[in-house]
C-alpha cells in the first residue's frame, strides 16, 4: 500500500480548474513585449561574444553554419514550446507543460534543472557584459579589480584536491555584481516598467545589428573566405589551441584546413554546440503565461517570431564577420566594433559599442526575467517553499522571489567564472526541450479525457481503466495496434498506450545511437572506435529502430483537440528534436554530468521532504478521495 501511494504521489498530475485560469499578476505583455523579451534573451551574448568566440577558435567562416544548425535544433524545441504554451497558459515554462503531461516528479526534476539553467545563464550573460565593458575601457577595470580583490580560489581548490579547475575568476567581479542588482530592482518594480526597458534597449539592439548587416556586406571581402591552409600559422606563428574540457582539461591541437572550413566538420559541429547556449532564449517567453495578454494565442506567436528573427539575424551577422576580416584576426570578446575598426570605419565602431550594451543589457532581462515566475509557478504548487509564490500587491510581481534569484546569481557573478559551468546550464536546457518535445507527442495520442475538470479523482481514472473489457487487452491486439492494422480513427486506451511505448523506445535509442556515435568519431580509444564496422552496423541498426518507432506512431490515432497552434509533421518535428537533444545531450562530458547529478540531488532532498508532502494537487486529491467514500458505502448507491 505505502509503494502504491508513492507512486501515485510520484505520477500524479496537475488538473487545472477555473481558480488557476485566474492571476494576480498584471497581464500587461502583448505581442511586440513577448517578441522582444526572446529576441533579446537570444540576440545579445550571442551576436556580440560567441560569434567572434566561434568563428576564431571553432569554425572559421562556417560560423554561419554552426549558428544555422544551433537554429535548427532550437526552433525544433521552440515550436514544440508553442504548441504547449497554446494548451497550458500558466507561468512556469517547461515545468508547468510537464506537470499536466508526464507527472508530478518528472515536472519537479525539470523545474528544479531550469532554476540552475537560469542561475548559470544569466550569471555567464553578467559576467560577459562586465567583460564586454571592460574591453571597451582598455580593460582598465579589471586592472583595477585584480589589484585590489584578486581571488586565488582556483590555487587553494589544487592544493586541498590535487586537481586543477577554472571555476573560479581571478577576482572580485562587483561590476557584474551590481548591474544584476539594478536589474533586479527594475524586474522588482513592476513588469511594465521592465518591459519598457527592455523594448527601449531591445529596439537599440535590432537597429544596431541592422547597421552591422549593411554596412558588414559593403566592407565585405570575399577573399577571406577563401584563405589557404594554415593561415593562423603563417599570420601568428601558432597553430589555434582549443581546451578540451576533460577532467584533466587537457588541450587538442586544431589543423588549419583553410577555405571555407578550415577546422573541418569537426569544428563546425563543436560550434553548433557552443551557439546553441545563444539561442535559448525563447523559453522565458513561455514563462510568462500570467503575465499576456491571450497567453494561448500570443505566447505562440512570439515564441515562433522570436525564433525566426533570432535565426536570421545570427546567420546574416556571421557571415558579414567572416568576410569583412579573416577569421583568425576576430576578436573574440569584442568582435564587430575591433572588426568595424580594423576596416576603417570607427564610427560605425562606436555605434556598434553602445548597441552591444543595450543588446547585452536586454540579454541579462530576458534569462533574469524567467527564474522568479519557475519559482513561484512551484511554491504556488506546494513544491518549493511558499514564501516564494507571494504576489506583491503594489508591484503585482513575485517580490520576494525576484530578490533572492537577483541575490544568487549576483553572488554567483561575484566569485565564480561562469563560463567554465556553461555546459551545465546546456544540461538542463537540453534535458526540458526533450521531456517538453516527449510531452507533445504522449498528448497528440492519448485518449481525450476530462483533464480540466476540477472534479476528476484517481477513482474515475481507475473505473475507466477498469471498464475496459479483457477481450480488449490482449496479446493480439496489442500486436495489431503497433502498426494499426485495423485502421482505428479515435484513439483508444491500447493505441495510447502503444504511442507511449513507442515514444520511450525512440528516447532510448536516440540515446544510445549518440554514445555508440561519439565513441565511434571521438579521438580517444575505445573497441567501437578501432573496429569501426561493428560500430556502424549498431548505427544502422538502432536506426532502423528508430525509424520503425516513428512508423508505429505515425500509425497511431490522433487525439482531436482545438488549440491555437500545433507542431507540423507530427510525429516527425517532435522525434527530430528528441534525436536531435540526444546527441548533444551525449556530447557532454561525464564530469558535467557528476556536477548535474550534485545539484539534482540537493533537489531531490527537497522534493521528498517538503514537496511531496505539501503539494497542492496532492491535497487536492486526497480532499476528493474523502468526498468519494461516503457515496462508494452509501448502499442506496448500489441500487
Amino acid at each position: 500500500m505505502a509503494s502504491s501511494s508513492w507512486w501515485r504521489a510520484l505520477v500524479r498530475r496537475r488538473v487545472e480548474d477555473k481558480d488557476d485560469r485566474q492571476t494576480e499578476m498584471a497581464r500587461v505583455m502583448g505581442v511586440l513585449d513577448l517578441t522582444m523579451l526572446g529576441v533579446g534573451a537570444t540576440l545579445g551574448l550571442g551576436v556580440y561574444t560567441l560569434a567572434g568566440q566561434i568563428a576564431k577558435e571553432y569554425a572559421g567562416p562556417a560560423v554561419c553554419i554552426s549558428f544555422l544548425i544551433a537554429a535548427i535544433a532550437s526552433g525544433l524545441s521552440a515550436i514544440c514550446y508553442a504548441e504547449f504554451a497554446s494548451r497550458v497558459p500558466k507561468s512556469g515554462s517547461a515545468y508547468a507543460y510537464s506537470y499536466v503531461t508526464v507527472g508530478e516528479f518528472i515536472a519537479f526534476v525539470i523545474g528544479w534543472n531550469l532554476i540552475f539553467e537560469y542561475i548559470i545563464g544569466t550569471a555567464a550573460v553578467a559576467r560577459s557584459f562586465s567583460q564586454y565593458v571592460d574591453t571597451l575601457f582598455g580593460h582598465k577595470m579589471s586592472d583595477y579589480l585584480r589589484s585590489i580583490f584578486a581571488l586565488n580560489l582556483n590555487d587553494l581548490t589544487k592544493s586541498l584536491t590535487g586537481t586543477e579547475t577554472n571555476y573560479f575568476g581571478d577576482y572580485v567581479d562587483f561590476f557584474a555584481f551590481m548591474v544584476v542588482m539594478v536589474l533586479t530592482i527594475f524586474l522588482s518594480i513592476g513588469i511594465k516598467e521592465s518591459s519598457t526597458l527592455n523594448r527601449v534597449c531591445g529596439t537599440a539592439n535590432v537597429g544596431t545589428i541592422l547597421i552591422i548587416i549593411i554596412v558588414g556586406f559593403i566592407q565585405a571581402d570575399t577573399e577571406n573566405w577563401q584563405l589557404p591552409a594554415n593561415s593562423t600559422s603563417s599570420h601568428f606563428n601558432e597553430t589555434i589551441i582549443i581546451k578540451n574540457e576533460t577532467a584533466n582539461n587537457t588541450n587538442k591541437i586544431k589543423t588549419d584546413n583553410g577555405g571555407f572550413m578550415p577546422f573541418g566538420i569537426d569544428g563546425i559541429v563543436q560550434g553548433a554546440a557552443h551557439a546553441f547556449f545563444g539561442l535559448v532564449g525563447f523559453d522565458s517567453i513561455a514563462s510568462c503565461g500570467e503575465e499576456a495578454i491571450n497567453p494561448k494565442k500570443n505566447i505562440p506567436i512570439s515564441i515562433v517570431l522570436a525564433i525566426i528573427i533570432a535565426t536570421i539575424a545570427y546567420l546574416l551577422v556571421s557571415i558579414v564577420l567572416t568576410l569583412m576580416v579573416p577569421y583568425y584576426n576576430v576578436d573574440a570578446k569584442t568582435a564587430f566594433p575591433s572588426a568595424f575598426e580594423k576596416v576603417g570605419v570607427k564610427v560605425i565602431g562606436k555605434i556598434v559599442n553602445v548597441g552591444g550594451i543595450c543588446a547585452l543589457i536586454t540579454s541579462l532581462i530576458g534569462a533574469m526575467f524567467p527564474l522568479p515566475r519557475i519559482l513561484y509557478s512551484m511554491a504556488s504548487d506546494g513544491l518549493l517553499f511558499k514564501r516564494f509564490s507571494i504576489i506583491n500587491k503594489k508591484t503585482q510581481t513575485p517580490l520576494f522571489a525576484t530578490i533572492v534569484s537577483g541575490t544568487l546569481i549576483g553572488f554567483m557573478t561575484l566569485i565564480f567564472d561562469v563560463e567554465q559551468l556553461a555546459d551545465l546550464a546546456s544540461t538542463g536546457t537540453l534535458l526540458a526541450y526533450s521531456i517538453v518535445a516527449m510531452s507533445v507527442l504522449f498528448l497528440r495520442y492519448q485518449k481525450n479525457d476530462d483533464t480540466n475538470d476540477d472534479k476528476r479523482s484517481d477513482d474515475t481514472i481507475t473505473s475507466t481503466e477498469s471498464s475496459i473489457s479483457n477481450d480488449e487487452i490482449c496479446l493480439s491486439n496489442y500486436l495489431g495496434q503497433v502498426f494499426n492494422t485495423k485502421n482505428i480513427k479515435e484513439p483508444t486506451f491500447i493505441s495510447g498506450q502503444i504511442a507511449c511505448i513507442a515514444i520511450d523506445l525512440f528516447t532510448f535509442f536516440s540515446i544510445t545511437f549518440g554514445i555508440i556515435s561519439l565513441m565511434i568519431f571521438s579521438n580517444d580509444k575505445s573497441f567501437l572506435n578501432d573496429h569501426k564496422i561493428i560500430g556502424y552496423s549498431l548505427l544502422i541498426f538502432i536506426g532502423v529502430l528508430m525509424l520503425l518507432c516513428i512508423v508505429s506512431m505515425s500509425r497511431q490515432p490522433v487525439a482531436k483537440v482545438d488549440i491555437n497552434f500545433k507542431v507540423p509533421l507530427a510525429p516527425f518535428l517532435p522525434c527530430l528534436s528528441i534525436f536531435v537533444n540526444a546527441l548533444l545531450m551525449a556530447n557532454l562530458e561525464s564530469t558535467t554530468w557528476l556536477r548535474f547529478m550534485a545539484w539534482l540531488c540537493v533537489g531531490l532532498g527537497i522534493y521528498f521532504f517538503y514537496g511531496i508532502k505539501n503539494s497542492v494537487q496532492g491535497q487536492r486529491d486526497k480532499r476528493m478521495q474523502l468526498e468519494a467514500e461516503p457515496e462508494k458505502f452509501n448502499p442506496k448507491s448500489c441500487d
